[in-house]
């Protein structure tokens, strides 16, 4: 498994066209995913957003990312 972190400074998810088993991980929106698990991972992955917001819930960011995930492979 390849450990995948979401990051607002993260490659695009768009750049995966394929992937293998993955765990995604998601940081909560007060504190972000700690430092330990960031040094343990493989990529870090962001989604792309136009205009002014700066952040999204997380559970809409996880959503947003597995169905990418789901139809990159």
């Amino acid at each position: 498994y390849k450990l995948i972190l979401a990051d607002m400074n993260g490659k695009s998810v768009d750049y995966y066209k394929s992937c293998d088993k993955i765990i995604l991980a998601i940081g909560n929106e007060a504190n972000g995913i700690s430092k330990s698990l960031k040094d343990l991972s493989n990529d870090f992955v962001s989604i792309k957003m136009d205009g002014k917001i700066e952040s999204l819930n997380a559970a809409i960011a996880a959503s947003i990312l597995m169905n990418n995930f789901s139809q990159s492979g």
